[in-house]
């Protein structure tokens, strides 16, 4: 299921699905409000701020496939899709992002190579 939230310049979230929600661990109550940076630390997503992902005016979406490790250690692979809006004057108010938990994708993949790997040999 797709994890939908949307959240502020500062990361301050303003709306989430309970798929963002579950995918953490919390229920969704304990989700708005909250700082995107509680769920994406830079320790978990391999040292980057996730608010420097944030598009600008000359690129209002970016797309990244990134390793993520959750509170419980376990390491997950999202395809994370973030689109800037903008208010009529062309400020920038929220950031809508979408993601999909492609782990499972992953290791299907990495298996497959090394059956065609061990094949060839």
């Amino acid at each position: 299921s797709e994890l939908i939230v949307r959240f502020n310049p500062d990361g301050e979230i303003t709306l989430a699905n309970d798929a963002f929600a579950a995918f953490f661990g919390r229920h969704i109550k304990g989700v708005v409000k909250k700082n995107l940076r509680e769920f994406f630390t830079p320790e978990s997503i391999g040292g980057v701020d996730i608010l420097e992902w944030i598009p600008t005016k000359t690129g209002r979406s970016t797309s990244r496939d990134f390793m993520v490790t959750l509170e419980d250690g376990k390491e997950c692979w999202l395809q994370w899709h973030q689109r800037a809006l903008f208010d009529d004057n062309g400020n920038l108010t929220e950031i809508q992002a979408t993601g999909q938990d492609i782990t499972e994708r992953l290791n299907n993949e990495k298996q497959l190579q090394a059956a065609r790997d061990a094949a060839e040999a």
